[in-house]
């Protein structure tokens, strides 16, 4: 919200400004106000064309709005017009998965991930496409925790490592009570105030994790 005040405050002084455009439509879409987002986004590329990052931006809105049609295709207009811009890669990958399609979802996140080998958010998502594809516990693991080496306050992957190492259909060698208990409370420092689902999740694990040790 205070974002949002501020650059509305500064699109005020620079009402042509497509940069602070972009960022005041990013903050907006995370405020759930879609409709402003999309219009200040729409006017960040009237003013100017080819700011992929707004393009980018407003394919999430479309994704938040329910329209993944859409949605795919300005992530799609972004490759054709600079391939290198890892995000609508990764973008494209997760609304993919989300639609099932796990091979085009990997194939999508796995080039992220070589244009962007540090994007720690790209290496946990291909961790869950490998769960989803049954890949094996161990790619799973191996995927959330070169995540969290890259980015160690990435929640999604504290989460997702615990309850990997909680979870009784884990192989037992891989199951690791102690360091699952340290994950899944570190998600709960982490979580944003918006993620009842996540919280309640790591909550669940930990109350598993407890009456295993009484």
């Amino acid at each position: 919200s205070e974002a949002r005040r501020l650059y509305l405050a500064a699109v005020e002084l620079q009402p042509d400004n497509a940069r602070l455009l972009n960022n005041l439509g990013a903050a907006e879409d995370q405020l759930g106000m879609d409709r402003f987002a999309a219009l200040h986004l729409n006017e960040a590329l009237r003013l100017e064309p080819d700011l992929h990052v707004a393009r980018n931006n407003l394919g999430i809105v479309h994704v938040h709005r329910g329209d993944p049609k859409r949605a795919e295709a300005l992530f799609r207009e972004i490759i054709r017009k600079d391939p290198r811009f890892h995000r609508a890669y990764y973008n494209l990958g997760v609304l993919q998965a989300s639609q099932g399609k796990l091979g085009a979802a990997r194939d999508s996140l796995r080039t992220a991930w070589r244009l962007a080998p540090t994007d720690a958010a790209v290496r946990y998502n291909l961790g869950l496409i490998a769960r989803e594809r049954g890949a094996g516990a161990a790619r799973e693991r191996r995927a959330y925790e070169e995540a969290l080496q890259l980015d160690g306050e990435l929640g999604e992957a504290h989460l997702a490592l615990g309850s990997l190492l909680a979870d009784p259909a884990t192989p037992a060698d891989m199951r690791d009570e102690l360091q699952a208990r340290v994950h899944l409370e570190r998600f709960l420092e982490l979580a944003l105030a918006s993620d009842d689902e996540g919280r309640a999740q790591a909550r669940s694990w930990l109350r598993w994790l407890d009456s295993r040790s009484r």
